[in-house]
Formats: structure tokens, C-alpha cells, sequence
């Protein structure tokens, strides 16, 4: 998955649909910025936290159908009744810090 991710990033990027901020940021800000803005944003440095966000990735017809892997919107529904009727098994993922179980 996390390469998939990284790879719809890119794809975002290259469609000029998703806007890096690689300054410091705070936290209470990213809601607002993220309301005013058409793109989907990611936020490399957000004081006191160790990750970054990223947001707005689905906002728009366009960014949902590229994130489905779909050429055009209405092939979602399709892909979603596929997902629905041959679901995946929940698997436990283990990390050093936490334990936690995901759908991926």
C-alpha cells in the first residue's frame, strides 16, 4: 500500500492537483488552508508531530477516480460492488510501537 500511495502522490503532483508545503506548519492551520484550497495539500513539517498530512485527496470527481485507479467516475461503482461482494480478511499488523489491526 505504501507505495501505491506514494505512486498516486506522484500522480497527483504531475496533474498539478496536489501542492507541497515543505515549511513549518502548525497543526491548527492545515483545516483552514485545506477548506480555501482546490488542491489536495501535503503538509512535510507539521510542528510537534513527527509525520506529515496530507488532505484533500478526494475532493473532486477528477482525484477520485485517479485515486480508484479509474478512468472515468462511473467505474467506481463497479469497482466498488467487486470490493463488496469478495472482501479481504482483516490482517494484524504488529510494529514495535503498537499493534492494531487493518482491512489492507
Amino acid at each position: 500500500m505504501d507505495e501505491a500511495f506514494r505512486g498516486f502522490l506522484e500522480q497527483l503532483r504531475q496533474a498539478g492537483e496536489l501542492v507541497d508545503f515543505h515549511q513549518p506548519i502548525d497543526i491548527r492551520h492545515i483545516a483552514t488552508l485545506v477548506d480555501q484550497s482546490d488542491k489536495a495539500l501535503f503538509f512535510h513539517k507539521v510542528i510537534g508531530y513527527g509525520m506529515p498530512v496530507v488532505s484533500g485527496l478526494i475532493r473532486t470527481r477528477e482525484r477520485t477516480t485517479m485515486a480508484m485507479g479509474a478512468t472515468e467516475f462511473p467505474e467506481i461503482e463497479e469497482q466498488l460492488r467487486k470490493g463488496l461482494a469478495n472482501p479481504i480478511p482483516p490482517e494484524r499488523v504488529v510494529t514495535d510501537r503498537f499493534e492494531t489491526q487493518t482491512a489492507c
